[in-house]
């Protein structure tokens, strides 16, 4: 970026600045990115990731600046979201870095098998992700489902290595039958090999030749332990010997020959070993680009999943964006600061005016709003949800410029504020309509009324062209500069007015003095000292700082007013919710009562078929005493009780008359909507007992109202009362009648098959044991004949065997 000089004269307390600058290049600058400190946010999404490829590209990540990759960007994460919390479908992309070993397979070098398992690891986790990610329902996670498209599953190239790598070293021997003969006959041989060395070292005609009663491996080679003083009397050829020298290592002439079979037997192996590893190095070669594909999708994953993780636990909201400068940030929260102790900031700009000036007392939290702004704006770019209300709305930018902090360079020789200076010269060389500009304290470092000059001057020239800019200043000229201009702002650091001391809140709209004077008391400074200082300072000063602090003081007392409102508001809702629920639990009384007299009749009906069961079980003790006559009655009972069929008199007719109510008179009851009968009346004459239906129940009189029935049963509904499904009984799709004789099995299977098709059972299993298969065949012999069952099968592995029926009942 060039530019020839920046020439400001001191003139009716205007600036002119004269600029000349070429081509624009926007891209956001490293120390844009430092100072706002967005590193430290890819530090922190990148803790999420699980692999190190991800890990490295999110550090390296720069925000975008085209509102469509950007919404794209935030889609993503919105899907990974929903996908990880809303479905909680499990995703690991824990995998290595196999960009070397792809290439190296891609130039012909041979892998080795702790690369080819990483490959194959690495593809095992893009199949799972992908099978993961489209499980998702229909329509949901569009953009995640388009991801996975790249991921190349149409191989079984990770299971070729796995069949065929076992660790990070060594190769199955079930790789190619070939190397499982080798492997076979190098076992052989080194049996063989140690049986003849066994004959050495436990014979008794070299014991006291030998060193130590061992065999061990000397250059690849079996070998005993000699007494250096004996080894002319162990024929053999030796390979090594002691440090001391007392031993020397030999190979007995007579395994020279089968050392020699196996050291061959080895180079074979060797040799097989490799050709597998080339042969699976040549297949991920032939699957390159799309296993590189593959790789880098699930790289692309990995970020998108860090940065929903990330979202999640600072509590990010999906901002709603646009490219026109409009940000309107809703309680944000610097994800930076500790969660407990940061204050949320609400901050607009880009809608109503482009400028927008802070100001406020040091140490009040003004630089922190406009890195809030910033570092939002770069999360938001970069894909990353921000900490903020639901309605933030942020813009997209072409850059972000910003002089924050101090720039005073000792290399350079430059003064902090020529530091300052060639800064803003490089902002206002860059900056257009669709820049963000974000300057701490402009103008200051130099003489007062040149810096408010130097300052309005920046800002008006900004201004003038459109460029989105947030300042902070102390400056008195500035404040007043924000209130007579147009497309200008202010907002104030919140600061108690008595106190002094800063709460950390944003006022838009309001502005702030700098309380230097009164914290320099507070902070100890003596009396004298300030009460000087405040004579120094011009009358004219002095009543613009007292009409700030007094707007100050009476916009308190206003917001207090407002959060006691709101208070005694909220409690006020608060007993509208309680009494609402109370209303409803009332109406879901008596709604619940209604069904009820409504169902009576069923539920009387229901009592009947219990009293049935339990006659048909008494009976069945007693047909187990013979009685066989007794079990046809408690059967006929039963479906004459299903035949059975109920009134109900669902409309009534009836008019009011007058008069006191007695026993026996007929009554509405407001609260239930029905009829009844009184039964009685209490001594108080408070309550009276009604029968509704078969129910009774206590109502209070205010409830009734006496009246004549016209037409009890106007309408007489049939209720057919079916019993299949709606047993009150409980039973099990399985019966054992294990050790039972056969007349009583199938008594009781009778019996069980009755009750398994009332309850609508589709299949039960019988257990009969195997034994003689004496009660299997009378069971099955029974079950062709039975009007329950549709069909039947012995059990199968893992049902039971020939010890279980299966029974698929008729429906």
């Amino acid at each position: 970026m060039n530019f020839d000089a920046c020439v400001y004269l001191y003139a009716q307390n205007k600036f002119i600045i004269n600029i000349n600058y070429a081509n624009i290049i926007y891209v956001i600058s490293d120390n844009t990115l430092n100072v706002l400190e967005y590193n430290e946010i890819l530090k922190l999404v990148a803790s999420y990731a699980f692999s190190r490829p991800a890990r490295e590209q999110i550090l390296q990540e720069k925000p975008q600046n085209d509102i469509d990759k950007v919404k794209n960007l935030l889609d993503l994460t919105a899907d990974a979201d929903k996908l990880l919390y809303e479905m909680a479908v499990n995703i690991s992309l824990a995998f290595d870095d196999i960009s070397e070993a792809l290439e190296l397979a891609h130039r012909g070098v041979m892998l080795n098998p702790d690369q080819l398992l990483r490959v194959a690891r690495a593809i095992k986790v893009a199949k799972v992700a992908k099978k993961n990610i489209l499980s998702a329902p229909d329509g949901e996670v569009l953009l995640l489902k388009e991801e996975t498209n790249h991921i190349f599953v149409a191989t079984d190239i990770d299971e070729k290595i796995d069949n065929c790598i076992v660790s990070e070293t060594e190769v199955s021997s079930n790789a190619s039958s070939k190397l499982y003969e080798i492997r076979q006959e190098i076992a052989n041989i080194n049996r063989k090999i140690r049986e003849k060395l066994q004959n050495y070292i436990s014979s008794s005609q070299y014991a006291s030749y030998l060193q130590d009663n061992i065999v061990t491996i000397r250059s690849g080679r079996y070998v005993i332990p000699v007494k250096t003083a004996y080894k002319g009397m162990v024929k053999g050829l030796i390979h090594d010997q002691s440090a001391t020298g007392s031993t020397t290592f030999i190979e007995p002439i007579a395994i020279v020959e089968l050392n020699n079979e196996l050291r061959s037997c080895e180079i074979e192996e060797q040799q097989e070993i490799e050709r597998i590893l080339r042969m699976l190095t040549e297949t991920i070669d032939a699957s390159y680009y799309e296993i590189v594909e593959t790789y880098e999708t699930i790289t692309k994953l990995d970020i998108i999943f860090a940065k929903a993780q990330y979202s999640r636990v600072i509590k990010g909201i999906y901002p709603e964006i646009n490219d026109n400068g409009h940000i309107d940030i809703v309680e944000g929260r610097h994800p930076l600061i500790d969660k407990a102790r940061v204050v949320p900031v609400s901050i607009s700009l880009g809608d109503k005016y482009n400028t927008l000036l802070i100001s406020g007392p040091n140490t009040g939290g003004k630089t922190v709003s406009i890195k809030l702004v910033g570092l939002l704006t770069l999360m938001t770019m970069s894909g990353i949800f921000v900490p903020a209300r639901v309605g933030t709305k942020i813009s997209i930018f072409n850059d972000i410029l910003c002089d924050i902090g101090d720039q005073q360079s000792i290399e350079n020789n430059l003064s902090t504020f020529s530091a300052h200076l060639m800064t803003i010269i490089n902002i206002v060389n860059k900056a257009d309509k669709d820049s963000l500009v974000l300057l701490d304290e402009l103008g200051s470092g130099t003489d007062p009324v040149e810096g408010a000059a130097l300052a309005i001057a920046v800002i008006s020239y900004l201004k003038d062209r459109h460029v989105k800019t947030i300042v902070t200043s102390h400056y008195k000229e500035l404040k007043e500069f924000a209130y007579s201009s147009n497309d200008v702002t202010i907002a104030g650091m919140d600061f108690e007015p008595v106190t002094f001391k800063p709460t950390y809140r944003l006022i838009m709209g309001q502005t702030a003095s700098s309380n230097a004077l009164e914290i320099a008391k507070l902070l100890g400074l003596k009396e004298s000292i300030v009460n000087n200082a405040k004579s120094l300072i011009s009358e004219e000063d002095n009543k613009f700082n007292n009409i700030i602090r007094g707007a100050e003081i009476t916009r308190k007392e206003a917001e207090d007013l407002k959060l006691k409102a709101l208070k005694e508001l909220e409690e006020i809702d608060k007993k509208l919710e309680y009494y609402n629920k109370l209303i409803e639990v009332e109406e879901q009384k008596k709604a619940k009562l209604e069904e009820k007299l409504q169902k009576s009749a069923k539920e009387v009906l229901g009592d009947y078929l219990e009293e049935a069961e339990d006659l048909v079980e008494e009976l069945k003790q007693q047909v187990q005493k013979g009685d066989e006559q007794a079990l046809f009655e408690a059967r006929r009972l039963k479906k004459q009780l299903e035949k059975m069929q109920v009134q109900s008199n669902e409309k009534m007719h009836y008019d009011k008359i007058s008069g006191e109510i007695k026993a026996g008179d007929d009554v509405y009851i407001k609260s239930l909507n029905e009829i009844g009968k009184v039964l009685s009346i209490a001594q108080n004459r408070k309550e009276a007992q009604v029968k509704v239906g078969v129910l009774s129940m206590n109502v209070k009189l205010k409830e009734l109202e006496k009246v004549a029935v016209q037409n009890k049963k106007e309408e007489d509904k049939k209720v057919n009362v079916k019993f299949k499904g709606d047993y009150s009984f409980d039973i099990s799709t399985e019966l054992n009648i294990i050790g039972k004789n056969t007349d009583e099995a199938l008594y009781e299977l009778e019996y069980y098959l009755s009750k398994a098709k009332a309850k609508g059972y589709e299949t039960v299993r019988i257990v009969h044991g195997k034994g003689t298969g004496a009660l299997r065949k009378a069971v099955q012999e029974y079950l062709k004949k039975s009007k329950y069952v549709a069909s039947f099968r012995l059990g199968g592995y893992g049902e039971g065997d020939v010890g279980v029926t299966i029974v698929t009942m008729k429906k």
